[in-house]
């Protein structure tokens, strides 16, 4: 097997000006709001609705229950 050089991989130096163009994005893009749908905290803590302390919560409307008042 052959070795090859990194340079030999490099291509032309025409490739390298068509990648530094920037594409902007467009200001009609939504805003998307991420949010974790299991939360796992090593101390037990107090479900909002029910107050069983549990280690795992999954997030039901907007707060982080325990598997008992999760609306599956």
């Amino acid at each position: 097997m052959a070795n090859f050089s990194l340079d030999d991989f490099d291509g032309d130096e025409a490739d390298t000006e068509d990648r530094d163009e920037r594409v902007e994005p467009d200001d009609d893009s939504p805003e998307i709001d991420t949010l974790a749908t299991y939360r796992w905290t090593p101390e037990a803590t107090a479900c909002p609705r029910c107050g069983t302390a549990v280690q795992k919560r999954w997030l039901d409307d907007d707060e982080y229950v325990c598997d008992d008042c999760k609306s599956w």
